[in-house]
């Protein structure tokens, strides 16, 4: 009676497009959601934990650029930069601006990081919020992408969150009560 229960709860569930979030569920169930094609699993000390879903840095840059903001994602990648609560952190060449981690989550930069949190934008940065940081591993520091001014001004957006390097540039005269021209 446990089985045909248990097999109609999750036929619904499927059936609606619901999300399933357990901390256990027997050997029975497990198996049949893996044989269904309707869970991939990560089994714990008897314990079944469904894996997550790791979204891409572009991927949630481009929801949140087309209006989509109050998400709950989990993305991967390298830290750039840590300020005193916020950090900077790419997956290959798009980066994004994680605002308010926790304290407690010590990173620095070259630290390979998972991050649970909130997509939001801030005066139009995207950006995610209210983040979980767990440290993976430690990996070599991403290096700066090399712009010119003239590839940055063209397009900024692509640079947004992301270690780069002006080269070609051309400091003006230093003016100590306003900007500097580069050129």
């Amino acid at each position: 009676l446990m089985k045909k229960r248990l097999a109609a709860t999750l036929a619904m569930a499927v059936a609606v497009g619901s999300t399933l979030s357990f901390n256990y569920i027997n050997t029975y169930a497990h198996e049949e959601l893996v044989k269904q094609n309707i869970v991939s699993t990560v089994a714990t000390g008897g314990a079944v934990v469904p894996e997550k879903e790791i979204t891409s840095i572009s991927e949630i840059r481009e929801r949140v650029s087309s209006g989509t903001k109050g998400e709950n994602v989990t993305f991967q990648g390298v830290v750039t930069r840590v300020n005193a609560s916020s950090m900077y952190v790419q997956d290959g060449t798009v980066g994004i601006y994680v605002y308010g981690s926790r304290k407690g989550d010590y990173v620095n930069p070259g630290d390979k990081v998972e991050i649970e949190a909130t997509t939001d934008a801030y005066n139009s940065l995207v950006q995610v919020k209210s983040a979980k940081v767990t440290k993976l591993e430690t990996v070599e520091q991403i290096a700066p992408i090399e712009v010119t001014v003239a590839q940055y001004l063209a397009n900024p957006e692509n640079y947004e969150s992301v270690l780069i390097k002006f080269k070609d540039v051309v400091l003006g005269k230093i003016n100590t009560s306003g900007n500097t021209s580069l050129t």
